[in-house]
């Protein structure tokens, strides 16, 4: 198991965080601006947070 640390490349680092970077927004304006999302936003943000899931896992094997 290999964790990130200073010998880990940038590029693992930061791709680690655009998947994220669509999703927050979206979450952060339902709950703080009561913005209305769309059922295809709902469906993104699951399908964006699944990947982010499997990765994590793909990562520990």
């Amino acid at each position: 198991m290999t964790r990130a640390g200073n010998n880990t490349p940038l590029i693992k680092k930061v791709s680690n965080k655009i998947p994220t970077a669509t999703v927050k927004p979206n979450i952060l304006s339902r709950i703080f601006l009561k913005e209305k999302l769309s059922t295809q936003h709902y469906i993104f943000v699951v399908i964006v947070l699944i990947g982010i899931a499997l990765l994590g896992i793909a990562d520990e094997l």
